[in-house]
């Protein structure tokens, strides 16, 4: 009998992750959303109504003795019910047992944590940030294995994001024809809010992590761009300075912006995150110097040789990226914690740069 029904528990609690494992990114917030919520205000309640019976119990305590012997309670029975009613015990024992589920969650949810896109891990980073602090304020209690729980997902969500945005800018520099490509309204955005960043941080940046706005990916399905009429394409600018520029370039401007906001995200891990953008860098710099002098581009775009054209457009790539490196470099400057290990980071960006 009680193996049936521990049986039937692991069958339960089974198919229970399995579900909440195949939550899509909006129903898991939701989710996290909801069980904060409760716990917190439970968690209110629950050290509301302590303090009420413990303003009680001293109210009863400070009674005069005559006033004692007249109450129908029998006085040793209600100094038993003192001793054995702990206020900060009960509190700690609610915030343990909600705290016990919550963390089992987190746990079974990593893998698709981990592979949410930008905005969403950063609404998850901000939500669960918020409830563990509002858990401290309420209870004391400094809550430090969800706290592991969430820097761990922190420093994996880094590692991930760093690989995948390595292997989407290396299968694009792989298929780019290095020809002029046009720079459109939404790429000269992104370029915009990247040379902002040096000094504040743009707006557009800071809202896709206010968990109290709804949560929704931008349609540019309805943006007319009127590239497709032109036979000329538009060029990058900075301080009046022009740069025709590849695909590839553009596609480095859009992944080096991924990295920003999650740095304007979580500043935190602003020495985690500058350390695998400066890869990314890199990888930009080396992929574009293996296409040219390697010849690589002529095999995998399809190049029939590599002409002056190609090699001008290359140039203009690598200096486009050059030169946006200092706006960056302000940028993770801001936002680095004070100390060497910063200041080395900072450091770093030049030696990129030179390299460029």
């Amino acid at each position: 009998m009680g193996s049936d029904c521990s049986r039937s528990s692991q069958e339960g609690s089974s198919i229970l992750a399995r579900n909440i494992r195949a939550l899509d990114t909006e129903d898991a917030e939701i989710l996290f959303s909801s069980i904060f919520i409760g716990v917190t205000e439970t968690l209110r309640r629950v050290k509301t109504q302590s303090g009420i019976l413990l303003d009680l119990a001293c109210t009863s305590e400070n009674t005069d003795i005559e006033d004692l012997a007249k109450l129908p309670v029998n006085v040793e029975l209600q100094e038993e019910i003192h001793n054995s009613f702990d206020v900060s015990n009960l509190l700690c024992q609610a915030v343990d047992a909600g705290f016990e589920k919550i963390i089992k969650i987190l746990r079974v949810r990593s893998e698709q944590t981990i592979s949410l896109p930008l905005a969403s891990f950063l609404r998850y980073f901000t939500l669960s940030v918020l409830f563990a602090n509002e858990r401290e304020a309420i209870s004391g209690r400094a809550g430090a294995l969800l706290k592991t729980i969430i820097n761990d997902h922190i420093l994996r969500f880094i590692a991930a994001h760093g690989e995948r945005e390595n292997k989407i800018l290396t299968g694009g520099m792989g298929s780019d024809n290095l020809q002029d490509k046009d720079f459109a309204v939404t790429d000269n955005e992104i370029l915009e809010l990247v040379l902002q960043c040096s000094t504040s941080d743009p707006p557009e940046w800071t809202e896709i992590s206010k968990i109290w706005s709804l949560s929704q990916e931008v349609d540019m399905s309805n943006v007319t761009e009127d590239s497709e009429v032109k036979n000329k394409a538009r060029p990058a600018t900075i301080d009046e300075e022009t740069f025709l520029l590849p695909s590839s370039a553009i596609l480095c401007l859009k992944g080096t912006s991924k990295f920003l906001r999650l740095i304007g995200g979580i500043p935190s891990m602003t020495p985690d995150i500058t350390v695998s953008l400066i890869s990314y860098l890199q990888t930009f710099d080396f992929r574009c110097r293996q296409l040219i002098l390697g010849a690589g581009a002529i095999l995998s775009a399809g190049l029939q040789n590599i002409s002056t054209t190609n090699l001008v457009v290359a140039l203009q790539a690598v200096t486009f990226i050059a030169t946006v490196i200092p706006y960056i470099c302000e940028f993770v400057r801001r936002h680095a914690p004070a100390g060497r290990p910063s200041a080395n980071l900072v450091g770093e960006f030049d030696r990129v740069r030179r390299a460029f």
